[in-house]
């Protein structure tokens, strides 16, 4: 396994919002502290606080904080 970056302990904005058409090249491991909305073929699935969220490279990375409410990883 081979770590292109990470982050960890981060809060954004309530405005934060992921929109990669085409991925990022590379497989996608967050952590969420915090709630948020993934979009997933088209629909929003709501994930709770303390989950974990993986994209397979090359698939689209589409991801928000819920409403009115921060992110936090």
């Amino acid at each position: 396994m081979k770590i292109i970056n990470a982050g960890f302990n981060h809060t954004h904005d309530s405005d934060f919002n992921i929109d990669r058409p085409e991925g990022s090249g590379d497989n996608l491991l967050i952590l969420l502290r915090s709630g948020a909305v993934f979009n997933i073929d088209g629909r929003d699935i709501r994930v709770p606080e303390n989950s974990l969220f993986v994209y397979p490279a090359g698939r689209p990375q589409r991801y928000r904080c819920m409403d009115h409410c921060t992110f936090s990883n």
